[in-house]
C-alpha cells in the first residue's frame, strides 16, 4: 500500500522544518506585502541602505577602499537607470583571501548581479532594479536567510545574526570586510522606528 500524498507531504514538511529550522520556515510564510508594510522591516531596510550598505542611495555601486591597490579612481561610483541590475564589475582585494577579486554589488542593498537574476525568478518578483524593487529583493533575501520572522517579532539580535552572512556590513559577518557594530545597528534601527521586544531587549 502506497502512502498517501497527505502523509508524504506531512513528512516532507517535517523534514523541511528540521533542516531549515523554525525561523526559516516561519519567515517563508510571511508575504512580501506584509513584510514591506511592517515597521521593523522598514527600519531594518533603512539601516541597511543607510550607513551599512548603500550609503542612503539606490543607485550606488561598491566603493573599495582608497588604500586597496586595486582601487580604480576612474571606476564609476553610481549607475544610471533602473531598468535592470547594472552588472558592473568593481575590482578589489578580497580581505579573506588577499587575492584580486571583483564584485557586481549594486544598489541600496549591494545586491550581486547573479543574486538579482535568481531573485527575479521568484513568484511575483519584479523584473527591474527600481528602488521599490530593490526593497522587494532585500525582503526576499531576509526571508531566505530566516531573518524575517525574528525581525518582525522584534528580535533584532537574531535577525542580525541570520542576515550577517548575506550582508558583509552587519555585525556578525565573517567576511573579513569592515562592518558595523551591534550598538550602531541598534541605534540606527531604533531611530528608524524599529522596536525590540521587551524580553529580548
Amino acid at each position: 500500500m502506497k502512502p498517501s500524498a497527505w502523509l508524504i507531504g506531512g513528512l516532507a514538511g517535517l523534514a523541511v522544518v528540521g533542516y531549515l529550522g523554525r525561523y526559516q520556515v516561519t519567515s517563508a510564510l510571511v508575504s512580501q506585502q506584509d513584510a514591506l508594510a511592517n515597521h521593523n522591516v522598514q527600519a531594518f531596510l533603512a539601516m541597511l541602505r543607510g550607513p551599512f550598505e548603500g550609503g542612503g542611495r539606490y543607485d550606488t555601486l561598491y566603493h573599495p577602499s582608497h588604500n586597496d591597490p586595486l582601487y580604480d579612481p576612474s571606476a564609476p561610483l553610481y549607475f544610471d537607470g533602473y531598468d535592470s541590475h547594472p552588472d558592473i564589475k568593481i575590482y578589489f582585494t578580497n580581505p579573506k583571501t588577499g587575492q584580486a577579486d571583483y564584485t557586481t554589488a549594486a544598489g541600496a542593498y549591494q545586491i550581486l548581479y547573479r543574486t538579482w537574476k535568481g531573485l527575479t525568478l521568484l513568484p511575483g518578483a519584479p523584473q527591474d532594479f527600481s528602488p521599490a524593487s530593490q526593497d522587494w529583493f532585500a525582503v526576499a533575501l531576509l526571508k531566505a536567510a530566516g531573518a524575517l520572522a525574528p525581525l518582525m517579532a522584534g528580535d533584532l539580535d537574531s535577525a542580525l545574526r541570520k542576515a550577517s552572512p548575506v550582508w558583509a556590513s552587519l555585525p556578525y559577518t565573517d567576511s573579513g570586510q569592515v562592518h558595523g557594530s551591534y550598538a550602531t545597528a541598534k541605534r540606527v534601527y531604533l531611530a528608524g522606528g524599529g522596536t525590540i521586544a521587551g524580553a529580548i531587549a
